[in-house]
C-alpha cells in the first residue's frame, strides 16, 4: 500500500489536481470527513463525507479517528478527520490519493510510515489569492472565511512544519498540465 498525500495552503489546486490523478486511475481516492455545511456544487462522498457533530463523536467513540483538526470560524467550529472506515487497505498494493492538511499528513506518516508520500503542491501568495478571490466570486462570496483560510494557510505551511516530515517533495502548480505530468511521474515511480 503506498499514500500519495497532497498538501497545500487554499487555492493551491490540491483537489483539481487530486481529482485528475483519479480520473486518470493512478490511485484510489480516500474521502475525509468534515462537519462544515457543503458548498454549492460539492457532492457527499466525493469531495468529503459530511457528517453531523454526533456521527464524528461516534467515530470518536469507536476509536475509528486516525486523525483529525478543528477550526474555529464565524459558523462555528468545524472538524476534518480521516476514518478507519476501511478506505484504506493496509495489506494490498494499492496506491491511494488523499488531499489532507499538514497536521493530518503528519499522522499519516506516524501511522504508517514510509507509505506515505506527502507532497507539497505550491504555489506563490498572490496567485493563490487571486485564485480563491475568482473560486469565491463563483460560489459563496464568503470573504470573511477566505481571509481567514489564507492568514491560516501563512502559519500552517511554515518551513519549519515541513521539517517534520519523514518523507515529502514539492511540486509547483502555475501548470496544471505539467504539475500532472510531475505527480504522475511520482505515483509511478514510488
Amino acid at each position: 500500500m503506498q499514500i500519495f498525500c497532497l498538501v497545500g495552503a487554499s487555492g493551491s489546486g490540491k483537489d483539481t489536481l487530486c481529482n485528475e490523478i483519479v480520473k486518470r486511475q493512478l490511485a484510489k481516492p480516500i474521502v475525509t470527513y468534515t462537519t462544515r455545511p457543503i458548498r454549492p456544487n460539492e457532492v457527499n462522498g466525493r469531495e468529503y463525507n459530511f457528517v453531523t457533530d454526533e456521527q464524528y463523536c461516534n467515530f470518536k467513540r469507536q476509536n475509528k479517528i486516525i486523525e483529525e483538526r478543528s477550526y474555529n470560524t464565524k459558523h462555528g467550529v468545524w472538524r476534518y478527520f480521516v476514518a478507519d472506515d476501511g478506505q484504506i487497505d493496509e495489506s494490498s498494493k494499492e496506491k491511494y490519493v488523499i488531499v489532507d492538511s499538514l497536521e493530518g499528513a503528519t499522522s499519516l506518516v506516524k501511522k504508517y510510515g514510509y507509505q506515505v508520500c506527502v507532497i507539497h503542491i505550491y504555489l506563490d501568495d498572490e496567485t493563490r489569492l487571486m485564485r480563491c478571490i475568482k473560486r469565491e466570486k463563483e460560489g459563496r462570496k464568503d470573504y470573511i472565511e477566505l481571509c481567514r483560510r489564507f492568514f491560516h494557510d501563512a502559519e500552517d505551511f511554515s518551513k519549519d512544519k515541513f521539517k517534520k516530515l519523514l518523507y515529502w517533495m514539492v511540486i509547483e502548480n502555475y501548470d496544471l498540465k505539467k504539475a500532472m505530468d510531475d505527480l504522475t511521474q511520482v505515483i509511478e515511480g514510488f
